[in-house]
């Protein structure tokens, strides 16, 4: 007869102590390597309280093509208090796109980053920013307005002004057409006059007034750049995590898309159509001629040419001659008279035909001042061609305001193709009130028909420059 086996309460089934010691060995090994692996706050949103930057903080340098291009963007994500893998991110904008881990730009990238030596990591893609409309609390009617019922204060919110009139107007001359009629309009008096409808960025917009979004967005490009010696593998995360954010925050809604080549077309025949007026003109009084040291209307036009990268004292040829605008354009500003900023090398982007940039037509010192500071450099210095446009836009100003405008110049030499009789003649060919103040900028052949101003050091170039409007 079988004998039964008692139960003694204990499992069958128990490891031996060894198989037991295994398992806990392996468990351990899979916890350690899912916690090596695993990509640890690789996503915007998360703080400190939920978080500590135990790997301590970095610092995410971002490029603008255009400056404030990245504010909006930059403002919602410090909100977010970024932990990205285990380290703090703090955002700063950078005007040295060689430097920097993200880069935002209206146009497409490629170029931009090939002359600064960059390449694109993983992360990039396209966004599409609201464009909108600061509108009175009483004001009825849903949808886009006619874009002649809007205000655009172009005296004190030009760039808001700019990509407004773009957005809202059937074509670049009628875009410029309100942008003159608004010329000399600043938020304060549009508010004065009661405008229902003002072109200002969020952050701007007046009390009594909401920001509307329009059924029309700005398309942008957000791009994280790969690592380099200066650029380390924690930035190149952060950067591509801001890159996801940006995509997450700015989904393509299908929206009508304006970009940077339509905003440039408005502002090109914004800075080039002289105001017109529906009244009978008055005579016209003689022109007053410009007389140097005295303030006066400025077109700073800046080689941005390889050749400015050269030693120039304490600093390259280029960072001498922005610096001096910089200096000098605000102080321009605070006597009455406006500044105007265009840079020059040669076509750098496929498709371009001309070697320069209207960057800034007439208006605030102070805009130009930051902007002069974001330019970069590459290619060679067809200085006589972007000369030539420049003078005739003076010439334009010069009319419109019954009043003197100048020129002014900073060069490293001339290497475009116009003959030295056709340049002769341009110059011989001046308007009365149109001035020219051209500086030479260290070494290399001066253009023997332009006769520039030889200048050897920074504060040489800043002295003679104020001396030129008598600031």
């Amino acid at each position: 007869m079988p004998v039964g086996r008692h139960s003694d309460g204990k499992s069958n089934f128990a490891l031996s102590k060894g198989a037991i010691t295994t398992l806990v060995v392996v468990i351990a090994l899979i916890a350690a390597l899912t916690w090596w692996l695993w990509p640890s706050g690789d996503t915007p949103g998360q703080n400190t309280a939920e978080g500590e930057c135990t790997e301590g903080d970095v610092t995410l340098p971002v490029a603008e093509e255009e400056p404030g291009l990245a504010d909006a963007l930059l403002k919602e994500f410090r909100a977010t208090n970024p932990v990205i893998r285990d380290h703090c991110v703090t955002p700063e904008v950078t005007s040295d796109l060689s430097t920097a881990a993200f880069y935002i730009s209206a146009s497409d990238p490629t170029a931009a980053l090939e002359e600064a030596g960059r390449s694109a990591s993983a992360e990039s893609d396209t966004i599409q920013v609201p464009l909108g409309l600061a509108v009175a609390a009483d004001t009825p009617g849903e949808g886009t307005p006619a874009a002649e019922q809007v205000a655009y204060p172009v005296a004190s919110h030009e760039d808001a002004a700019v990509v407004a009139a773009t957005a809202l107007s059937p074509s670049p001359a009628d875009a410029a057409a309100l942008l003159q009629r608004d010329k000399e309009l600043t938020l304060e008096q549009a508010l004065a006059d009661g405008a229902p409808l003002i072109a200002v960025p969020a952050d701007d917009t007046p009390e009594g007034y909401e920001y509307r979004e329009l059924d029309v967005a700005r398309e942008y490009q957000v791009t994280g750049i790969a690592t380099t010696d200066g650029v380390s593998e924690e930035q190149v995360h952060a950067a591509d995590a801001l890159v996801r954010f940006a995509a997450e925050q700015n989904p393509d809604t299908g929206s009508m898309a304006i970009n940077r080549e339509q905003v440039l077309a408005v502002r090109e025949a914004f800075t080039t159509t002289p105001e017109t007026t529906e009244e009978t003109p008055e005579p016209e009084e003689e022109a007053m001629e410009p007389v140097a040291g005295t303030p006066v209307d400025t077109l700073f036009l800046l080689d941005t040419s390889a050749q400015m990268n050269s030693d120039f004292g304490d600093r390259s040829r280029f960072e001498a001659g922005a610096a001096t605008i910089a200096d000098i354009a605000p102080r321009l500003g605070a006597t009455g008279r406006a500044s105007s900023l265009w840079n020059y090398s040669s076509p750098i982007n496929p498709g371009v035909t001309k070697g320069y940039r209207t960057n800034l037509g007439f208006g605030r010192g102070t805009t130009v001042a930051n902007s002069v500071q974001l330019l970069g450099t590459a290619g060679v210095p067809q200085t006589r061609d972007a000369l030539a446009a420049a003078l005739q836009v003076a010439g334009d100003r010069a009319r419109e305001t019954n009043a003197p405008a100048k020129v002014m110049l900073f060069t490293s030499g001339t290497a475009d193709d116009m003959s030295d009789e056709q340049f002769q003649s341009l110059l011989d060919s001046l308007p009365g009130n149109v001035e020219l103040a051209a500086f030479h900028l260290g070494p290399g052949e001066i253009d023997p028909v332009l006769n520039a101003t030889p200048v050897n050091s920074y504060q040489e170039l800043l002295d003679l420059a104020n001396q030129s409007l008598g600031l």
